[in-house]
């Protein structure tokens, strides 16, 4: 029964573990995409598979050493006249030992969000590919005034929609830079939050993008050294609509077409937002001039070609 206890206790603080860190720096619509995706789609399962294992064995380690780490403060308590006279070396052995364990607990905070990075990766990657497998056609077949290059550009917009919740949240960008497509969608995320409903709503929902960046400048001078600006401390409406600018900064898109099969190859340079563990797991950058860490992780996903679209429309 003890044992029972002991695999029921493992078992929920694993989900827990696993469902704080999506929460926490995912949320709940990028688990439902996600998720439910991998249930329709064998083909996105498989793709995913791998990035998905290793955020749950991430989630299991993340619990093991939370549980490890109770454990031992647990079996350190002392007599409290034992404690008196062993003050001075327990102070010492936690400063020695407290950098070593704050290193371990920031870097498998951050190696759990990689993961969850390169799993909305491979969901971007997947959407990103099916953007070409339909679009491609019409820019092949010179129809309705499409172009590679817009195809390109809409390609890249469903990649940063979907890595947008682990982009840094608080960090303003060039308000204005960015194609016509981009503003139209960055629009569409601030009109999908608005609390009332208008005929046009990404036409109304423009002004207001720049009208609420603009009431918070303190992304603008401070530097990658905020966690806090990096993860997000600012209301939901300007916190998304800054982490998808972002998001599109960090992204590049490349068409696939061997005559067979068509898709996208993905580039994502995520942002490493916890302390001391940046310089180990991405290299020094600048990303649409905000300097810092990036590890940088690329995806290819290819459908089977269309038939050719007809020339002219019916």
């Amino acid at each position: 029964m003890k044992i029972f206890g002991h695999i029921i206790l493992h078992l929920t603080g694993f989900f827990m573990t696993s469902l704080c860190f999506w929460m926490v720096f995912a949320g709940k619509l990028a688990g439902h995409s996600v998720f439910s995706l991998a249930l329709e789609d064998s083909a996105f399962t498989n793709f995913a598979m791998r990035d998905l294992g290793i955020f749950f064995l991430l989630s299991a380690l993340s619990w093991a050493l939370l549980f490890a780490t109770f454990q031992l403060f647990r079996s350190r308590k002392l007599k409290r006249g034992v404690l008196k006279k062993a003050t001075g070396s327990i102070i010492a052995e936690t400063l020695i030992a407290l950098p070593v364990l704050l290193t371990l607990v920031f870097g498998m905070i951050q190696l759990s969000l990689n993961y969850i990075g390169a799993i909305l990766l491979d969901y971007g990657t997947f959407q990103a590919a099916r953007t070409v497998w339909v679009w491609q056609p019409e820019a092949a077949g010179n129809r309705a005034g499409v172009s590679m290059g817009l195809v390109r550009e809409m390609a890249k917009i469903q990649a940063a929609l979907a890595v947008t919740p682990s982009a840094p949240g608080d960090y303003l960008q060039d308000l204005f830079a960015g194609s016509r497509e981009f503003k139209d969608a960055r629009a569409m995320i601030l009109a999908s939050q608005l609390p009332f409903l208008a005929p046009d709503m990404g036409l109304y929902a423009k002004p207001l993008v720049y009208a609420l960046q603009l009431e918070d400048l303190g992304g603008l001078v401070e530097t990658e050294t905020f966690v806090w600006r990096s993860l997000g401390s600012s209301s939901f409406r300007l916190r998304s609509v800054r982490q998808f600018s972002f998001a599109y900064a960090c992204v590049n898109v490349s068409t696939i077409n061997n005559g067979n099969e068509v898709g996208a190859r993905v580039t994502y340079a995520m942002y490493q937002s916890m302390p001391l563990v940046g310089r180990i797991f991405g290299g020094p950058a600048a990303v649409s001039g905000r300097p810092g860490f990036y590890s940088t992780m690329d995806r290819e996903f290819k459908l089977a070609t269309q038939f050719p679209a007809n020339r002219s429309f019916p």
